[in-house]
């Protein structure tokens, strides 16, 4: 399982429209214990794993054979012939050993396959949580801000229907305050129609469960990670297929010169006649061929993790100057914030003290309010950049 949940805690609970309180680590951890699909993909996983080590273990098997040896006497043909047959186990035992072998690799490429799917099933979940976490939070800024202006445009509206009950203001600016708040009521309501929207889909990102909840082990919380290139998940499967090109590799140079049944034949009074050397060039010539096709397998495969490891070193490059440009910005924003909040409460204070306008006063409190959203819409930002380190960190 990868190790991946990021270290982000934002609390949804924003205003007063919010649901219970729910944190990024909560919603992945309810995700893990619940999503099935998970569960399955690591099940056929370890299965899988499960079918590749039943395999290896006859990746030798010895078998049985039945040799015969003639022996005749050269001056008497058809007198005192002798034939011994013995059973016993041979080297044809490595030809077995191939197909042994042929099974097992099947068996292991089955097994890579399975744990790579188990393992994509995981992260794009788990990323996918993420997002419709991020989502929700956006929607719930964007639901206190129109909350807020939807207030600001009420008082803006009564304090003109004053003035002009007073006649200082006609009724066209009345209505014009109407319009205004009509419109802002109509971003509040599409504002509110988002969030229900995004709680619908972090909600179904959550439960994707069976009747009964399967459990799942929680990968320990990581830090930003220093060496997440190593932990790549392209970098893995590129750095296993050079490993299996090299373990064929390896098989078949041990294959190259195997040992074969000889047929000694003894005659008259002429020189033993021996098939090994033909029989032994045949089958070199064969597993040569094998051994050269498996030495350009290995080279392809380590010019492929070449590439993948560059590859993947520049997207982390860019995750990381994405990540440091994003936390720069969260500091300027938060800055902003403090600024402004020590505007709106010196404001504020001026106003009670009747020394500034209510005009002055709900300026500077929009004023905070719009700053709070942009550090908020930063914050968000950065945790989609520390997401997709994570990402990249995983796999």
């Amino acid at each position: 399982m990868s190790r991946w949940i990021p270290l982000i805690s934002l609390v949804v609970g924003l205003c007063t429209h919010t649901q219970a309180t729910l944190t990024l680590d909560a919603a992945l951890e309810h995700t893990l214990a619940n999503n099935y699909a998970i569960q399955i993909a690591h099940t056929q996983a370890a299965r899988a794993q499960t079918q590749t080590g039943l395999s290896q273990a006859n990746l030798l098997p010895t078998i049985t054979v039945r040799q015969t040896e003639t022996h005749q006497s050269a001056r008497t043909p058809g007198i005192n012939t002798q034939t011994n047959q013995t059973t016993g186990t041979i080297q044809q035992t490595l030809f077995a050993g191939l197909t042994g072998i042929t099974q097992w690799r099947k068996n292991k490429s089955l097994a890579d396959l399975t744990q790579q799917q188990a393992e994509q099933v995981l992260e794009t979940t788990l990323y996918t949580t993420t997002l419709a976490f991020y989502d929700l939070v956006e929607a719930q800024y964007r639901l206190a801000v129109a909350e807020s202006v939807v207030a600001l445009s009420e008082d803006r509206l009564n304090r003109v229907r004053i003035r002009a009950d007073l006649g200082g203001e006609s009724q066209l600016a009345v209505l014009n305050a109407t319009v205004d708040l009509n419109t802002d009521k109509t971003e509040y309501q599409n504002a509110l129609a988002a969030r229900k929207a995004a709680e619908i889909q972090l909600n179904q990102q959550l439960n994707q469960a069976l009747d009964t909840p399967l459990t799942a082990e929680l990968p320990p919380t990581l830090s930003v990670p220093t060496s997440g290139i190593r932990q790549n998940r392209a970098i893995r499967i590129a750095e296993q297929s050079h490993r299996l090109s090299q373990l064929d590799q390896q098989l078949v140079l041990g294959a190259i010169f195997p040992s074969v049944t000889v047929r000694h034949t003894m005659q008259d009074t002429r020189e033993p006649i021996n098939t090994l050397e033909a029989q032994w060039s045949f089958t070199g010539w064969r597993h040569k061929q094998a051994w050269d096709a498996a030495t350009l397998t290995h080279a392809e495969t380590n010019l492929n993790r070449a590439r993948v490891r560059q590859l993947v070193q520049a997207q982390w490059a860019q995750a990381l100057v994405d990540y440091d440009r994003t936390r720069t910005l969260q500091a300027h924003e938060l800055e902003t914030v403090r600024v402004a909040k020590r505007n709106f409460d010196r404001t504020q204070a001026l106003f009670h003290a009747g020394q500034v306008s209510a005009l002055v006063f709900r300026d500077a409190q929009l004023k905070y309010t719009q700053s709070q959203y942009r550090a908020h819409q930063a914050q968000i930002q950065l945790g989609k950049a520390i997401a997709r380190v994570h990402q990249l960190a995983g796999g």
